[in-house]
């Protein structure tokens, strides 16, 4: 098996059995560790919190898609937020059965997953150095085009196309995200495609900060874990880590949405381009996908 520079989140590792990687919580700032281990077949993403409490990567357990993806358990109340990073890597890893048990070091339930540096990147390394690297054959593919609109600013189309493409528009007012767009392509579906997509780092504003912080918002972030857009429209808080950084983390929060929503898009033919969308306009989009047949065996 092929060793990876090992991240510095992992407290453990057991080749083929278990992954153990642990750090501060974007939202709650508070130590969060992570336990992965092979699930049973045909049992998809379960996460498990405190008292054996299961929540299911699936859309039905979303009740929340604004600043990140939060699940949801009806029976204890209990949510878990920000998984969208975790499942965008288990889509590229091509990994269908796992359990991830989650534990406070500090004490109490963790109400989401470890940020560790921001990006997927982590979770991807840990998860092909411990379990293996399934590679993705197309099995599905987008039979027609397909337009769905959510508002005058924001849409998002599926078209056929050879292989998997993800395409993104972002407006905002950073000089480098003035109407700008970038594509990502899985044409030959090999672990270098996949990392050069999930490096990319979550980022913000930092003007919003201070405002989210009194919300108890954003309390994990920091120059390590977060690539932030400056007040002065023109620099970031550290160094890009490619051309375009904020619009390629984009695809990969779509690529982690569609994972909940049972769309494999590793394993599909098909170009997909989001407009100004988001978390929720992404899961809906996916929604409507299924609802129409628009991806399909080959």
């Amino acid at each position: 098996m092929q060793t990876l520079n090992r991240s510095p989140y992992i407290t453990n590792l057991v080749p083929q059995t278990s992954v153990t990687l642990e750090s501060a919580g974007l939202i709650s700032g508070k130590l969060v560790r992570t336990t992965i281990t092979l699930g049973e077949e045909n049992t998809g993403i379960v996460f498990v919190l405190p008292d054996a409490i299961r929540i299911h990567a699936k859309a039905f357990s979303v009740v929340d898609a604004r600043r990140g993806v939060t699940l949801w358990d009806p029976t204890s109340q209990l949510t878990l937020s920000i998984v969208e990073h975790f499942l965008a890597a288990v889509a590229l890893v091509g990994i269908t059965d796992l359990e991830v048990h989650l534990h406070a070091p500090e004490g109490g339930v963790p109400c989401e997953l470890p940020l560790l540096e921001g990006s997927s990147l982590p979770w991807f390394d840990a998860l092909v150095e411990t379990f293996g690297w399934q590679e993705q054959v197309p099995v599905y593919k987008v039979v027609r085009p397909f337009f769905f609109q959510v508002n005058e600013k924001i849409h998002l189309y599926a078209l056929p196309s050879e292989y998997l493409r993800l395409g993104y528009v972002l407006d905002y007012a950073h000089k480098d995200l003035r109407h700008q767009w970038a594509y990502w392509d899985f044409k030959d579906r090999s672990q270098a495609e996949a990392r050069a997509l999930l490096q990319a780092r979550t980022f913000g504003e930092t003007a919003e900060l201070p405002a989210m912080l009194e919300q108890g918002l954003a309390k994990g972030v920091s120059l390590e874990n977060t690539l932030g857009l400056n007040e002065d429209n023109e620099t970031y808080t550290t160094p890009l880590r490619l051309k375009n950084e904020p619009l390629f983390h984009k695809m990969l929060d779509l690529l982690g949405d569609f994972y909940l929503s049972e769309i494999p898009l590793a394993q599909v033919q098909g170009t997909f381009v989001a407009f100004y969308a988001g978390h929720s306009s992404h899961l809906a989009f996916a929604n409507a996908l299924r609802e129409e047949d628009m991806v399909i065996c080959r």
